[in-house]
């Protein structure tokens, strides 16, 4: 009677199971959780390259202000270093300032920004104006 008691022959199987059962659900919730996290990343670098875009087709309108007063955009959406695409629209509101729109799209992100800018004749035989930004904001999603 004392070995019918302590028969514990087939024990460890299920107990094996379990824990690999146990092991594999949390492991399969880590991966998802960082898979999830590693998505998010993704995207915010996207957001800050769209950002970048725009900031950059910031420069390209200033220096190309700077060549020609008279510059009054893109045509088209140019590529950007980053990959990004960027439109520039500038009206001429008086001799000396400038009001721009630029919008600019990296993968699934667009952003659209306004600014002004000011020109300042040379006044040191360069014949190169100054252009100052005066304001720059996000008006876009």
């Amino acid at each position: 009677m004392k070995k019918l008691m302590n028969n514990q022959k087939g024990f460890v199987l299920p107990l094996v199971l379990v824990c690999l059962a146990l092991l594999t659900s949390g492991a399969s919730i880590f991966l998802a959780r960082e898979s999830a996290e590693l998505k998010a990343n993704g995207m915010n670098r996207d957001y800050e390259l769209c950002i970048f875009t725009a900031k950059n087709a910031m420069a390209v309108a200033q220096a190309s202000l700077g060549e020609d007063p008279n510059y009054t955009g893109t045509e088209g959406w140019p590529e950007d270093e980053n990959g990004g695409t960027y439109t520039i629209k500038i009206t001429k509101i008086s001799e000396t300032l400038r009001y721009l729109d630029i919008e600019s799209q990296y993968k699934t992100f667009t952003k659209k920004f306004t600014g002004e800018l000011e020109i300042i004749p040379d006044n040191s035989g360069l014949n190169k104006p100054e252009i100052r930004l005066v304001k720059w904001i996000m008006v876009g999603p």
